[in-house]
């Protein structure tokens, strides 16, 4: 296992002990899977390619509109939310959350991504 490897799976476990955190992983743009802590029969490899998929496709949407890209995707479930965001232009950081304070968690995810640039930049 490589240092930035072990270095982003810390950063992963520093987020699920401060927050909520029910899934989260770090994954490439590009959809190759660099850390992640998801549930046991969970497959990475569709995982991480899908997550980069959403995010990808929003970036389209919003420059075809005219827009800026975004810097978080959150998509609602009926118990649960699935937050994509920016980790600089390498990777995404992925979250899945049952917690009801998303002000709350989006703080966090925010202190998390810094440390995920510092790391892989």
């Amino acid at each position: 296992m490589t240092e930035v490897v072990s270095n982003l799976k810390k950063i992963l476990m520093e987020l699920k002990n401060n927050i909520n955190v029910e899934t989260c992983a770090v994954v490439s743009r590009n959809g190759i899977m660099m850390a992640a802590d998801l549930p046991k029969g969970a497959k990475e490899e569709t995982f991480a390619l899908l997550s980069a998929t959403i995010f990808g496709a929003s970036e389209v949407a919003f420059t075809e509109i005219g827009k800026p890209q975004p810097d978080k995707v959150v998509v609602y479930s009926e118990n649960s939310k699935l937050i994509l965001t920016s980790a600089g232009p390498k990777a995404i950081l992925i979250v899945t959350t049952t917690e009801k304070d998303i002000e709350k968690v989006m703080e966090e995810v925010e202190k998390i991504t810094g440390k995920i640039k510092g790391e892989i930049m």
